[in-house]
């Protein structure tokens, strides 16, 4: 069964900060830990998800107020919450709609190694299928504090 969200972007899209650049230069050991290491495994809970490496690092992604953030930890978090649908169908105030299977998208990174790039609000992530992806977030709206962390290809 489908689930249908009515649903709004939930980053506005801000001027570029040139301050953005320092702070990559700090995320550099972080960002050698992640990329080019295979993902085992992941745990979703609609607004947070945890990707397992190969090398026993984990990166928590989750939406802050108006961009992707992210981390590498050296333990796997409990991912309390909702019960979480598999298959959603997100609606937009233009009438657009978004089969969000998020269990697919996650599964075809499962063995294969990735790379992550942050930018200013968002983040991309390269997989060894040769295709990019940008992490976004909804917001529902008829709550605006339910956020939903998506990731599709560019």
């Amino acid at each position: 069964m489908v689930k249908s969200i009515k649903v709004r972007p939930g980053i506005l899209a801000k001027e570029h900060d040139s301050f953005f650049s320092a702070i990559i230069e700090q995320q550099k050991e972080s960002l050698n830990l992640v990329n080019g290491r295979a993902v085992n495994a992941y745990k979703y809970n609609g607004d947070q998800l945890v990707l397992c490496l190969d090398s026993g690092v984990f990166i928590l992604i989750f939406a802050e107020k108006d961009f992707i953030s992210w981390k590498v930890i050296d333990e796997s978090p409990s991912l309390g919450g909702r019960d979480f649908p598999r298959n959603i169908t997100f609606e937009f105030p233009n009438g657009d709609e978004y089969l969000w299977r998020w269990e697919v998208e996650f599964n075809q990174f499962v063995g294969k190694k990735i790379a992550i790039s942050p930018s200013e609000q968002f983040l991309f992530l390269y997989s060894e299928n040769k295709r990019e992806y940008i992490f976004n977030v909804l917001e529902d709206c008829f709550d605006a504090a339910t956020k939903y962390l998506y990731i599709s290809p560019v």
